[in-house]
């Protein structure tokens, strides 16, 4: 069913002690679905290091040698080079020794988003939310994206049953994610 909006429209303009009729049509909305990134093979793809030290990765089709210094740091891989690592099983990718940042791309490959929902388990989740403010804010930035979902539904289920109540530590989730978890803890009251 499609959603409409109201929009008032002006039927008559104002003449010699005559009124102004309004009457209400109702248009429909149109929703814009976020269109799927295309990557040309050249493009560069986001991509973090989780290895302490030195890591050094040779671009499988290009011979391009990627290189970061220590944890944390970023670099963008040309999409040929990831995607030769992901069809490859690379131990780089499902070891892992780095993260891949791009939500689009992880939605190209499936195996990779799976791969990453098994390697952070509810388990895994459940620890960073048990850690001080400051380290879980530093842990959840460290996680891929894409388990974003899986920690939002562990939070709020958390938050249902009281075992998640700091609010030092809600903030800091609102921070990250970009909600409003206070309003939720104002229902659950």
């Amino acid at each position: 069913m499609a959603n409409y909006k109201k929009k008032t429209v002006q039927v008559a303009d104002v003449v010699e002690d005559t009124t102004v009729e309004e009457t209400v049509v109702e248009e429909p909305v149109v929703e814009k679905k976020a269109e799927k990134k295309h990557f040309e093979q050249t493009d560069g793809v986001r991509v973090r290091s989780i290895t302490n030290g030195l890591l050094n990765v040779v671009g499988q089709k290009t011979g391009i040698q990627y290189r970061w210094f220590d944890y944390g740091d970023e670099t963008e891989m040309e999409y040929r080079d990831l995607v030769a690592e992901v069809r490859s099983r690379s131990a780089s990718v499902f070891d892992p020794r780095f993260i891949i940042d791009d939500e689009d791309f992880i939605a190209e490959f499936p195996q990779v988003k799976s791969f990453y929902e098994e390697e952070y388990n509810i388990r895994d989740l459940q620890t960073i939310l048990q850690m001080t403010p400051e380290k879980m804010r530093s842990a959840i930035l460290e996680l891929p994206k894409s388990v974003y979902p899986n920690l939002k539904n562990l939070v709020g289920t958390q938050m249902a049953s009281g075992q998640l109540d700091s609010v030092k530590k809600i903030k800091i989730l609102d921070e990250i994610f970009g909600t409003d978890l206070n309003f939720l803890t104002e229902m659950l009251q």
